[in-house]
């Protein structure tokens, strides 16, 4: 389980030659989508370290523990598998954020771009709540964002993505900023231990848990209070 730096650098994504990645194209079919999804969404050139490592993990159905530094393009790790098709599983990626107006800036900045993205929160209004309820439950966003608190007390949410589950429609979990899940970590926030309802509920669904700050008995703790399966580090 040991951390492999991946840094590829292409000019021009539409110009391709799917010879010159015919190593990756042997193992993962969803290669050549995942960069051009890179070119076109979100107008990067290449991938930085580690980022195609957890990407090609998450879209194989693993569990993933992603450390990188804050800066780092962890966001990326988990924004690009949502939009690529040709992956293990399909459908909504679930983020749990454990701050509003950091969900807030990432669904601006997603929805800047077309993709179908949204945030529940206790903030919301009736009437908001309820119409994004109604896309999450009919499968119609690429990625929502959720707080923690959220998952803890809204059966409402639970039950939204047990239908997503039963539909084939849950394609993977994220838990950003997951050192609060570890009581060891500087940021503990109880409502990020009832997350290992995730794999208890649906073993079958990947989950990458997101960092920037974790020794290694935060990043055990982690591992253990999430119940990743083997994750990809």
């Amino acid at each position: 389980m040991k951390m492999i730096s991946i840094h590829v650098d292409i000019e021009e994504v539409k110009d391709v030659n799917p010879e010159d990645y015919k190593d990756f194209h042997t193992k993962f079919e969803w290669t050549m989508e995942a960069y051009s999804i890179l070119k076109k969404t979100f107008h990067l050139n290449s991938f930085r370290s580690n980022q195609l490592e957890a990407i090609n993990a998450v879209l194989s159905g693993e569990d993933v523990f992603v450390l990188m530094p804050t800066g780092g393009g962890k966001s990326l790790c988990y924004q690009l598998p949502a939009l690529v098709e040709s992956g293990i599983t399909h459908g909504t990626t679930i983020v749990i954020s454990p701050l509003i107006s950091l969900m807030q800036d990432q669904v601006e900045h997603l929805l800047a771009k077309g993709i179908k993205a949204a945030m529940l929160n206790s903030k919301a209004g009736m009437s908001e709540r309820k119409n994004i309820f109604n896309l999450f439950i009919g499968g119609f966003l690429k990625l929502i964002y959720i707080s923690p608190e959220m998952i803890s007390a809204s059966n409402a949410a639970k039950s939204a993505i047990g239908k997503l589950y039963r539909d084939k429609r849950l394609a993977r979990i994220v838990v950003d900023e997951a050192h609060c899940v570890s009581s060891w970590g500087h940021d503990f926030r109880p409502d990020y231990k009832a997350l290992s309802y995730f794999k208890t509920e649906y073993p079958d669904i990947p989950v990458m848990a997101l960092t920037a700050t974790a020794n290694e008995k935060v990043r055990m703790d982690i591992i253990h209070n999430l119940k990743l399966n083997k994750p990809n580090l």
